[in-house]
């Protein structure tokens, strides 16, 4: 990513990211933060490795499997 962006002469961008993208992108915003004006993330069960993106993703899985959507906010 940073190399197409560095081609494109873009410094800063939005970053959308679907699916088996989202680890990438994570990546990227990470390594780069000053490149990244905002982040948005599709499909959170490919965020594996990111421990906490995998808590957040657990915790709002078993608030919405108890029927409890509110406590998942």
């Amino acid at each position: 990513m940073k190399g197409i962006s560095d081609a494109l002469d873009i410094d800063r961008a939005t970053i959308v990211a679907v699916a088996m993208n989202t680890p990438i992108a994570v990546s990227f915003a990470l390594q780069n933060p000053q490149r990244v004006d905002a982040l948005v993330l599709s499909s959170w069960d490919e965020l594996d490795g990111y421990p906490w993106l995998e808590d957040r993703r657990t915790s709002h899985h078993a608030s919405f499997v108890a029927g409890n959507v509110l406590a998942a906010r």
